[in-house]
């Protein structure tokens, strides 16, 4: 649990100094004593680099092993002093972000749920298909007119007969007097 908070307090920390080096990238006019702003930030992900080698993970249940992310935490203060924000850094800020926020949920959700189930497979059978409709296998009683004879017609009218044959040949009535009269 206390593991758990740390990694979430230095997860904020990472997102706040990932914040400050996207404010230096930004183009426009660059703010009185960028440098200063810079050493700040290397300074602040060192401090961050130095509390992850410090967190203590001695059953390791901590998801992105915190010694990794602390030298991947130092590294990138090392590249802040040197170089400055680049926009290289700032993606691997980023993803430090990330693995830390994992990290962190990963043992929240431990906590939470210590009747923690798996899933299973599921155990039903295969099933037969349902029948088909006879009425759908027959075909239509009342056949749609030619292509050619809907071509001559405007594109509405061909909407209102397509529905209507579809209503004629759904309609149990029209089966009934369809029957008794044989189709031409």
């Amino acid at each position: 649990q206390e593991a758990a908070e740390q990694m979430a307090q230095l997860a904020q920390q990472q997102g706040g100094v990932t914040q400050e080096t996207s404010s230096l990238l930004m183009p426009g006019p660059k703010p009185a004593g960028q440098e200063q702003i810079q050493e700040q930030i290397a300074r602040q992900q060192q401090e961050i680099a130095d509390e992850l080698g410090d967190l203590e993970d001695p059953e390791g249940e901590l998801l992105g092993r915190p010694e990794e992310m602390a030298e991947e935490a130092a590294e990138i203060a090392r590249q802040l002093a040197l170089d400055g924000p680049t926009q290289e850094t700032l993606e691997r800020q980023r993803r430090l972000f990330r693995r830390m926020l994992d990290a962190g949920r990963s043992l929240e959700d431990e906590d939470l749920d210590p009747n923690r189930r798996e899933s299973e497979t599921g155990r039903a059978g295969p099933r037969a298909p349902p029948e088909i409709d006879p009425d759908l296998l027959r075909g239509r009683r009342f056949p749609l007119p030619s292509e050619a004879a809907l071509r001559e017609l405007p594109v509405f009218y061909r909407a209102l007969i397509f529905d209507y044959f579809d209503r004629l040949n759904r309609s149990p009535a029209s089966r009934s007097s369809a029957d008794r009269r044989d189709p031409p």
